[in-house]
């Protein structure tokens, strides 16, 4: 790694995030769920704006979407800590479909650690809806309390996009960031 390529704005943006996820868990063990979620809302601005001003600026770079996977995987990974602790009836109305996803997303993980040695950082359009199904549901329930018409929006696009990530992890000899769908990866015969 460079050293100047950590002083980029789109690999800030992913630093603050992560020192974002470790600061949010104070107010996650104080039972303070609104600064919870006005946290969780500025991660997912910050989440949303690296890559675009990196696309823009011409600064994308191997390290810095590693960087934005261990971001995201530290937001993902720590949220769902945070709606046990703050929210717990989400998972006791729903442990069956939350234990599904939760296992999707954990043998994503695991197979694209084993197979590439890496956490796959695919930026699938399905990865994509469910950052953004995933921020809302997740903000609004530590703000003003969860809404079962969101869980069920959010779990159907989280689960579709663990499990799309992992069917190209376990069939694909090689992952990347310009993977887009499954659908564009088997049309371009990358499929095995």
């Amino acid at each position: 790694m460079n050293p100047d390529e950590l002083k980029t704005v789109p690999n800030l943006l992913s630093v603050l995030r992560l020192l974002l996820v470790a600061v949010l868990w104070v107010p996650a063990f104080l039972n303070l769920p609104r600064y919870v979620g006005a946290g969780l809302l500025i991660a997912g601005m910050t989440d949303a704006l690296d890559g675009f001003i990196a696309r823009k600026t011409g600064t994308v770079t191997e390290y810095g979407s590693k960087l934005d996977s261990i971001a995201d995987t530290s937001v993902v990974i720590s949220a769902v800590f945070w709606i046990v602790l703050l929210r717990p009836e989400i998972f006791l109305d729903h442990r069956v479909l939350v234990t599904l996803w939760i296992v999707a997303e954990a043998l994503s993980i695991i197979v694209g650690w084993i197979k590439f040695r890496r956490i796959a950082n695919l930026h699938l359009y399905s990865a994509k809806a469910a950052g953004v199904a995933g921020y809302i549901f997740v903000v609004l329930a530590f703000m003003f309390g969860y809404n079962e018409i969101l869980f069920y929006i959010a779990f159907v696009v989280l689960t579709v996009s663990s499990v799309e990530a992992l069917v190209l992890q376990l069939f694909c000899s090689r992952v990347d960031e310009h993977m887009k769908s499954i659908i564009y990866v088997y049309r371009e015969g990358r499929l095995s």
